[in-house]
């Protein structure tokens, strides 16, 4: 048993429970034989019969890519009907979700690197394996220590792909992060683009006010064929720039053709995107004022660091509007410098903070 296969001398040892088990309890153990901690999930495949958990576990063991979880054992749990506990590698960073929750900013760069090990991940489990994920989502993309290298886990709700037409049965999955042709029955590779599309989209715009959000809203909305959740959560922050705008736009269509053909296809998109690797910075707020990041490297071999900043005004003509400063800076620990003259706006005035990102990234990219 994965509770430990001897009582006088157990190959697991229970360290702590692990958030992340809405679908069944989560461990952190320790593996004697192997000396080192891993992983015990207790998925419940109770209307799953179609994924490959249920059907042929052993074949999740096969599954090897540098950005997938690895699988080291898999066995039914008495405890459960149609449950299966799969133990797998332990990622420190935990995962995007967790991230998000404690209130971690992924930089651009940093979450469109991310998203890509996931689509060469998801690239591999449809041209490799012909499974489709079926749940992608913010709490099955998992990271290392520094958060600097994405791994795709929880296979339980992945199913072979038909021989015919390359699609699978729209079972299993989160209600959120669901494509809209799921009411279709039918899904098929473009269906793990769009929910690793939600899952970018969440990386660059801070986690769904999820108290907001009602289920019952939400399976009509995918009745109709539409996005889960409403157009509004899907704005993206005037740091981001229309290249990378339209890529997510692509990956988070709510109809299929309009979205890359591929995982691979979806890939090649990302890598072309340039962007400085802006993030909120300063006091957390849901109305940040203060954005920084690192550019490309320039002919010189070196990245200059921009700055957006948004000022109140408490005094004079402007009170209650506020100055927007971009600045950028040759090194780190250097003086920062004006990159274009300020103006002044309105505090909802977006169009001045697009304004000042635009010269930023001119800058960034024309040196």
């Amino acid at each position: 048993m994965l509770h430990g296969d001897r009582l006088d001398q157990p190959s697991y040892s229970f360290l702590r429970t692990l958030p992340g088990g809405a679908v069944g309890e989560v461990r952190l153990v320790w593996h004697e034989p192997l000396q080192r901690m891993l992983v015990q999930k207790t998925v419940d495949l109770l209307g799953l019969e179609d994924a490959v958990a249920y059907r042929e576990p052993r074949l999740l063991d096969r599954v090897e890519h540098d950005h997938v979880v690895r699988i080291r054992d898999a066995q039914p749990d008495p405890d459960v009907n149609y449950g299966l506990t799969i133990v797998m590698d332990y990622l420190p960073g935990g995962s995007v979700h967790g991230a998000l929750q404690d209130g971690y900013r992924f930089g651009v760069r940093q979450a469109l690197l991310l998203a890509g090990q996931v689509l060469d991940a998801l690239d591999h489990l449809h041209v490799r394996h012909r499974f489709l994920h079926r749940d992608v989502k913010p709490g099955n993309v998992l990271l290392d220590q520094n958060r600097e290298t994405a791994y795709l886990g929880d296979l339980g709700s992945a199913a072979p792909l038909s021989e015919d037409d390359r699609t699978c049965e729209a079972h299993g999955g989160t209600l959120l992060y669901r494509p809209p042709e799921y009411t279709s029955g039918l899904l098929d590779v473009r269906s793990d683009v769009y929910s690793l599309g939600v899952t970018l989209l969440e990386m660059l715009t801070g986690p769904f006010p999820y108290a907001e959000l009602d289920p019952l809203q939400m399976e009509d909305r995918l009745g109709r064929g539409r996005r889960a959740f409403l157009d509004r959560f899907a704005e993206l922050p005037p740091y981001i720039n229309a290249q990378v705008r339209r890529v997510v736009r692509a990956l988070t269509s709510q109809t299929p053709a309009s979205r890359p053909a591929s995982a691979m296809d979806a890939l090649q998109r990302l890598q072309q995107c340039k962007t400085i690797d802006w993030r909120p910075c300063g006091p957390r707020s849901d109305v940040p004022s203060k954005w920084e990041g690192t550019g490309l490297p320039g002919r010189d071999g070196k990245a200059r660091s921009y700055r957006v900043e948004t000022i109140p005004l408490s005094a004079g003509p402007n009170r209650g509007r506020v100055r927007v400063k971009v600045s950028y800076r040759n090194r780190v620990g250097g003086g920062w410098r004006r990159l274009a003259p300020d103006s002044v706006a309105d505090l909802d005035d977006q169009e001045a903070l697009d304004r000042a990102f635009s010269a930023a990234d001119r800058d960034a990219f024309q040196r």
